[in-house]
């Protein structure tokens, strides 16, 4: 099968094809230890988080002094906001819930809540939230279930990505991207022409194309997909 979208940075990739929407988010479980696995996971992926954090401070620093540094450190302190943690830990205790889950209902209704406010530097405040989630989101799908250790190469297809997650996938397996939304003069494609990361976009992903192999060919917009049998 062959799918056809927009040239947003060219180059071939190949690899497992994740749609980004592999766990359903309202899947909860039945297991009764399967709270504490999930927060497990949850405290597994904030420190990945933290570190890459850490890491684009040091970066924002060399390249942009105390301003761009102070971006990352703020989104450090939401990362740690007691408040915000305990209320996703409370959800996998209290409903077994997977911890993409928990952590997505936390996130929305934080939003919910900031996009009420009449302060607008509060409100800005919310990208910060989403930023922030959107790296622990990532690094939970990293992380997978309780025993998959194994990072292969794959080629994600989503609705949108930005840049600090573009740069903490690359280093567990990131090949290339298939998008729904990508700007060619976006920072995120400008990033990934210098990474040699090949982009498609204009193409809805779908999710039978989950965990299948294929073959992203950049400069001509096409992503084809190996047929099973």
């Amino acid at each position: 099968m062959e799918i056809k979208g927009t040239v947003i940075s060219g180059g071939n990739a190949e690899g497992v094809i994740y749609t980004g929407r592999e766990k359903p988010y309202g899947t909860q479980i039945k297991s009764n230890f399967w709270g504490n696995v999930q927060k497990k996971r949850y405290r597994k992926a904030r420190a990945a988080a933290a570190k890459r954090l850490e890491e684009m401070a040091a970066l924002a620093m060399q390249q942009a002094g105390e301003v761009g540094e102070a971006i990352f450190m703020a989104q450090t302190l939401i990362l740690n906001d007691e408040e915000f943690v305990n209320e996703v830990e409370n959800l996998l205790a209290g409903d077994r819930m997977i911890a993409e889950a928990a952590l997505r209902q936390v996130t929305d209704e934080y939003l919910e809540r900031f996009s009420r406010l009449e302060n607008e530097l509060l409100r800005t405040k919310a990208e910060d939230i989403k930023e922030v989630s959107a790296l622990v989101m990532e690094e939970l799908f990293v992380i997978g279930g309780e025993n998959e250790e194994e990072t292969v190469p794959f080629i994600l297809a989503t609705k949108e990505l930005n840049t600090s997650r573009l740069v903490s996938m690359v280093s567990y397996g990131l090949t290339g991207l298939v998008l729904e939304k990508c700007p060619a003069g976006a920072h995120m494609a400008l990033v990934a022409r210098a990474m040699n990361i090949p982009i498609i976009a204009g193409v809805h992903p779908s999710r039978d194309w989950n965990q299948k192999k294929g073959i992203l060919v950049g400069s001509e917009g096409k992503l084809v997909i190996e047929d099973e049998g």
